[in-house]
C-alpha cells in the first residue's frame, strides 16, 4: 500500500515491540559533504529541458567522514552506478515512498538515511519483496546491481531484503526557499521534501503517462527556475485540477531528468492546496454548419454542463440547442445553422465551471470564430485556353482557406458564361485546384486529391470537371467570382482580334479593383487597342495540356499585366 507519513528520520534498533526503536539521526550533520554537480547535469533552457544531455556519470566525490554512516552507503551506491555484480550494503535506511508502476515507469521505493540527506531510488517492485516495504519502514539490503537513467541513479537488483523497524516518524524536508535546487540536483536527488510552487506554464508531456510544467519557488524565479519543473501523471494532473497559474504544495520526491529538476508525485494525495485561476475561455472554433467547439484554459466539470447549451451565448441571430462535452478542457456546442461566411462571438456563463470550482471568467468570457461555411478565397493561377477539342485548363490557387462550394469560374462579365462551379472541397492555403473543360474525361475530385483516376488528373491538385464550354481563344477576361457573385480574382488576356465587349468587359475589371492600370493614362480603356495595352497577351499557348500555358509568375499578383507570361505549363504545382 502506498503510505507517505508525517517525517523525521530515524534509523537503530529492533522491530520488536513494532514500534520506532531507532534514535532520530543527528539532522544537523554535513549531509551534502562534497557532492558536487558533474558537467554532464548541465542543461539549458532553450529546448525546455528536452534535448539535455543526461547526467549518467556517476558522482566523482569520495566518501564524506562528515556523512553518517547509511549516507556513506547511499553515495558509494549512487558512485557505482552502472556497475553490475556488486556488493554494497544499506543497513538502516528509512523507506521514504513507495511508488506505484505509472507507464513505462517501474515501481519501486526510496531509501535515505538523514533527514536531509543522501537518497536512491530502488527500482525493484515492492510487491516482489518479503515484507514487501512501506513508507516508514527501516530496511537494510545488499545492492547487487546499479544503474543511472537520465541522471537518476537507482539500485536494479538486491539480496537479503529485511525490516528492522516500523512506523519511523517521516518529515520531508521544505525546500521552498532553497536557491541550489537545480546548480545542487546531485544532493536534492530522490530525496523526500515538499515545497510550495506556483505553476508558471501549461502541462506537456514528457513521457508516457507523464506531464510537466515549469514552477517557481521562493527560492528559484525568473530564469533560476527554468529547469525546475513540476512532474505527475497525467491522470493525476487532471484529477487535482493543476494547470498554469496555479499555486500547490508538493509532498513527494526529487527527480530529475540531466540537469532538470523534477519535483514529483505519483498520487492525488501528494498534491494540497491546489488553488487556480478561473477559467478562461481560449477559443471557438467551427467544426460543421451546426456545431462549435469551444476550448477553456483549465479542465470543465462536465456536472456542471447544461445540456441544453443555455450557458452558451452567440450574436448575429445564432442560437445553441446543445452542449456536451468533447475533451476535459472542451464543450461541442450544437447550434442552428450557421450563415455563410459569418463572424461570431461565443460568450460563456459563470455557471459553468471547472474541476475545482470555479465559475468561468467573466473578464475572458468570449471568443471569435468563422462559421464553417467560410468562402475560400481563390486566384487564377494558370490557363491553356487553345487545347484541341476545347479541353481546356484553368488553374486556381487558394489564397486562403475554406470551402468552395458554389464559386465559379466565368468568361466576360458583360456577358458572362459560366465555365466551371466549383464543389464542395475544403482548402488550406496554398492548395492548387485544376478546372478541366470541353468534353473532358476527369472527374471532380472532393475528399482527397486522389480521387481522380484519370490520366488527365494532376496529382498535386484538387482535379474538378467543368463545363462543356471552352475558352474562346481570343480576347476575353476571365473571374473567379464568389458564391455572392463578388469577384475574388480575374485577368484580362487577348490574342488576334477581340471581341466587341472585350473593352467594356476590361473596363468593368478595372472598376471593380480587380484589374490595374484603372485607366489608360487617364481616360477610359474604351477601344480594343487601349484594352490590349493593359492586356496579358497570350500569343503562343499550345494546343495540348502539356503545351505552353500563360501563368502568373511564381504566383506573382499585382494585378497587372506584367504579372503573367507565356511559358511551359506546370498545371498541378508551384508557377517558377
Amino acid at each position: 500500500m502506498l503510505g507517505l507519513v508525517a517525517l523525521a528520520l530515524g534509523c537503530g534498533g529492533d522491530d520488536s515491540d513494532g514500534g520506532p526503536d531507532g534514535a532520530p539521526l543527528d539532522s544537523a550533520a554535513d549531509t551534502k559533504g562534497d557532492v558536487t554537480v558533474d558537467a554532464s547535469d548541465a542543461s539549458d533552457a532553450s529546448d525546455g529541458g528536452a534535448n539535455d544531455a543526461p547526467a549518467d556519470a556517476p558522482i566523482d566525490a569520495p566518501i564524506d567522514a562528515n556523512l553518517s554512516p547509511i549516507s556513506q552507503q547511499i553515495l558509494a551506491v549512487r558512485n557505482a552506478a552502472g556497475g553490475s555484480a556488486l556488493s554494497l550494503p544499506i543497513d538502516g535506511a528509512i523507506v521514504t515512498y513507495v511508488k506505484p508502476l505509472v507507464g513505462s515507469e517501474p515501481a519501486g521505493f526510496f531509501v535515505q538515511g538523514d533527514a536531509t540527506g543522501l537518497a536512491i531510488f530502488v527500482a525493484v517492485d515492492p510487491a516482489t519483496l518479503t515484507p514487501m516495504p512501506v513508507a516508514g519502514d527501516q530496511v537494510s539490503f545488499t545492492v547487487t546491481a546499479a544503474s543511472s537513467v537520465s541522471g537518476l541513479r537507482e539500485v536494479t537488483a538486491l539480496t537479503a531484503f529485511t525490516r528492522t523497524a516500523q512506523n519511523v516518524p517521516l518529515a520531508p524536508r521544505d525546500v521552498s526557499s532553497a536557491t541550489d535546487l537545480v546548480s545542487s540536483l546531485d544532493a536534492y536527488e530522490s530525496e523526500y521534501i515538499t515545497l510550495n510552487a506556483t505553476v508558471e506554464s501549461s502541462f506537456g508531456q514528457v513521457q508516457p503517462a507523464f506531464v510537466q510544467a515549469q514552477i517557481q519557488t521562493t527560492g528559484l524565479t525568473g530564469n533560476g527556475a527554468l529547469n525546475l519543473r513540476l512532474r505527475a501523471p497525467q491522470t493525476v494532473k487532471s484529477a487535482t485540477g493543476l494547470d498554469a497559474a496555479c499555486t500547490v504544495t508538493l509532498t513527494g520526491i526529487m527527480m530529475r531528468f540531466g540537469g532538470v529538476a523534477q519535483p514529483s508525485g505519483w498520487v492525488s494525495g501528494d498534491f494540497a492546496g491546489v488553488s487556480c485561476n478561473a477559467p478562461k475561455v481560449q477559443s471557438a472554433v467551427a467544426t460543421s454548419d451546426t456545431s462549435v467547439v469551444v476550448t477553456f484554459d483549465r479542465d470543465i466539470d462536465g456536472a456542471t454542463l447544461a445540456l441544453g447549451g443555455g450557458q452558451f451565448a452567440f450574436d448575429n441571430g445564432l442560437t445553441a440547442s446543445a452542449a456536451s462535452v468533447a475533451a476535459s478542457n472542451q464543450i461541442a456546442v450544437t447550434t442552428a445553422s450557421q450563415g455563410m461566411n459569418k463572424t461570431y462571438d461565443v460568450t460563456v456563463d459563470a455557471s459553468l465551471k471547472d474541476t475545482l470550482g470555479k465559475g468561468v471568467d467573466g473578464a475572458a468570457n468570449t471568443a471569435k470564430f468563422t462559421s464553417f461555411n467560410s468562402v475560400a478565397v481563390l486566384q487564377l493561377n494558370e490557363v491553356s485556353p487553345n487545347i484541341t477539342g476545347s479541353l481546356d485548363l484553368v488553374e486556381l490557387l487558394a489564397l486562403s482557406g475554406g470551402r468552395t462550394t458554389g464559386i465559379t469560374v466565368v468568361q466576360n462579365i458583360s456577358s458572362p458564361t459560366v465555365l466551371a462551379t466549383l464543389p464542395n472541397i475544403t482548402v488550406a492555403p496554398g492548395d492548387l485546384i485544376v478546372v478541366h473543360l470541353g468534353a473532358t474525361t476527369a472527374t471532380s475530385e472532393t475528399t482527397t486529391r486522389a480521387d481522380c483516376g484519370d490520366p488527365s488528373c494532376y496529382p498535386g491538385a484538387w482535379d474538378v470537371k467543368g463545363t462543356t464550354t471552352g475558352i474562346t481563344y481570343s480576347g476575353r477576361v476571365l473571374v473567379v467570382r464568389a458564391p455572392d457573385t463578388t469577384i475574388q480574382d480575374g485577368a484580362a488576356f487577348y490574342t488576334s482580334t477581340p471581341p466587341a465587349g472585350f473593352a467594356a468587359d476590361v473596363m468593368s475589371l478595372q472598376a471593380a479593383g480587380a484589374w490595374l492600370p484603372a485607366d489608360c493614362a487617364g481616360n477610359p480603356c474604351n477601344t480594343n487597342t487601349l484594352a490590349e495595352g493593359v492586356s496579358v497577351s497570350w500569343t503562343g499557348v499550345g494546343s495540348t495540356a502539356t503545351g505552353a500555358s500563360v501563368s502568373r509568375k511564381a504566383n506573382a499578383d499585382t494585378n497587372f499585366a506584367a504579372d503573367w507570361a507565356v511559358g511551359p505549363s506546370t498545371f498541378g504545382s508551384s508557377n517558377p
